[in-house]
């Protein structure tokens, strides 16, 4: 009797084992699940700081989703952003706001208007545009813009789904469908950047502001020799 309960228990062990090896290979590899802790603010106040949250790969990203990926400013490092343009969309910032393809998009989200500005970029081949919740405490496309960094879909590691830890904020993580919602308007047209080149950004931060122009081509920035005056 006692040898074929070790044996019953050897065999549950094996499958066990088994079922182990098989859901880890397919969550890892197949699902490509990982696990990441949230170092900063940036995305504030939809993720915080500390917070452990969960990725999956997806076969297609929509704007809304919130991402990890890889930094393109330090290797083998990773942050988290929300995507806000596509490959083919047109994105521009102004008055605080984000636009798509000439409309406004509403994002309730945030945590406050944008101090940075960027005149309507069309982003090319695999390019994606993210940025931060938190817009004025965040490195992302538009801080890159800066260093002539364009991130691509090749760069997601996978979409933020879920938040572990702490256990006050455990659960899922959706994704915002972010479409554009109202049309260009007066307000827009007369933004700051009314008239410059495509691709031009004004630095966010709270003092004296310079004017950079991206060049897609070339993949560097050009200053201008004008101030603006936030």
């Amino acid at each position: 009797m006692a040898g074929k309960v070790t044996r019953a228990r050897r065999i549950a062990s094996v499958v066990l084992l088994a079922v182990l090896v098989v859901g880890s290979v397919y969550f890892y590899q197949i699902r490509k699940v990982r696990f990441f802790l949230v170092p900063s603010r940036s995305m504030a106040p939809t993720l915080l700081s500390r917070d452990y949250i969960v990725s999956v790969g997806d076969v297609e990203y929509r704007r809304g989703d919130i991402v990890v990926l890889r930094d393109p400013e330090i290797e083998d490092s990773f942050v988290v952003k929300r995507i806000v343009g596509l490959p083919g969309d047109t994105v521009a910032i102004g008055g605080g706001a984000l636009y798509l393809n000439g409309r406004y998009a509403s994002e309730p989200y945030i945590m406050e208007p944008m101090l940075g500005e960027l005149a309507p970029l069309t982003l090319e081949g695999r390019q994606v545009f993210v940025l931060g919740d938190n817009r004025n405490e965040s490195e992302d496309s538009l801080s890159w813009l800066e260093s002539g960094v364009m991130v691509t879909l090749d760069d997601i590691v996978g979409k933020v789904v879920y938040i572990y830890n702490p256990i006050s904020r455990m659960g899922p993580v959706a994704s915002y469908p972010l479409e554009p919602t109202g049309g260009l308007g007066e307000a827009a047209e007369t933004q700051s950047w009314s008239g410059r080149g495509a691709g031009s950004i004004r630095r966010r931060g709270r003092g004296m502001l310079r004017w950079a122009r991206y060049d897609a081509l070339s993949r560097d920035l050009t200053a201008s020799d004008e101030p603006v005056l936030p």
